[in-house]
This record gives structure tokens, sequence and C-alpha cells, in this order.
């Protein structure tokens, strides 16, 4: 359970009076522990099952981080600076500007496609290899638990031949 579902309901709790609060938390650390448990339990069985929904899950998050680039106050007044037509005035913005469609669905895109990119890579760089015997010089043969133990601390294979 995350720190911010334990303030939710310190929080919630607080609103009561002041000698139903400490039975408030506990009634609601009683609800909230068990629907985590199996919320995560639920989540994690999905992306067992499918698991193109943990590289929906990073485009997301690259989206996202695309969009909040572009329309930071930095980068908003930067890009007002270099071209005025290409923000647009929006008095919901902390600015009072946000980017063009443009502008901000390409950043999007090109943040998603720098996590899915990362994503793809970084596993393939960083398979552990087999070692050659330092002894002998051949492939270690039949994995055993102490050779399969060495192969994925490093070590040079026990017992090759």
């Amino acid at each position: 359970m995350s720190l911010d579902n334990v303030l939710a309901i310190a929080a919630a709790a607080m609103q009561a009076p002041a000698e139903q609060q400490i039975w408030l938390i506990v009634l609601g650390l009683l609800i909230s522990i068990p629907l985590v448990i199996a919320g995560s339990t639920l989540i994690m069985s999905l992306l067992t099952r499918y698991p193109v929904l943990v590289w929906a899950g990073a485009a997301l998050l690259g989206w996202i981080a695309g969009e909040l680039l572009v329309t930071d106050v930095v980068s908003v007044t930067q890009v007002q600076a270099w071209n005025p037509a290409l923000v647009v005035v929006d008095p919901e913005s902390a600015a009072g500007l946000r980017p063009v469609g443009l502008i901000l669905y390409s950043a999007a895109t090109i943040g998603a496609l720098i996590v899915l990119l990362v994503g793809w890579v970084l596993p393939q760089t960083a398979r552990p290899r087999r070692r050659r015997c330092t002894r002998t010089g051949r492939w270690p043969g039949r994995i055993g638990r102490r050779r399969l133990l060495a192969r994925f601390t490093g070590a040079a294979p026990v017992g090759c031949r």
C-alpha cells in the first residue's frame, strides 16, 4: 500500500469527530489493504496473460512524457519565442498558452517511440552470455544446479569437462 493511500485515509478520517478518527483509520486500512492486494493480483494476472499490455503501458507513459515536455511553461514560452504561430492561447493552462496540435502530438508520438525503442533494445544487450570453461575451453555440458548458479552469477562454470 502506497503512501498516498494512507494519506487519503488519514485525510478522510480527519473530517470525523475526534473520538471516531482512529476507528475510521483502522477501518479504512482494513478495507483498502485487501483491495490493493486483490487489484495488484488482478493486474499481474492480466499482464501475465496479455504481455502486450506491458508495451501499451510503456507507450502510454512515453506519450504522457512527450506531452508534458512540450506543455511545460518553459517549453511553451521558448516555442513562442521561436515562432508565435506554434502556440495558441489557452486560459486553462499555467502559462496561458499551449502548443498547437502538430507540436503536441509529434512530441507525444516521439516520446512513446523512444520508450518503446529503449524497452526493446535494452533486453537485447542485457542477456547473459554463455562462458566457456576456463580449463578446457569448451562450452559447459549438461546444466546442473552449480552450473546454473555459475551461469547467472557470471563465474566460470563449475565442473566443466
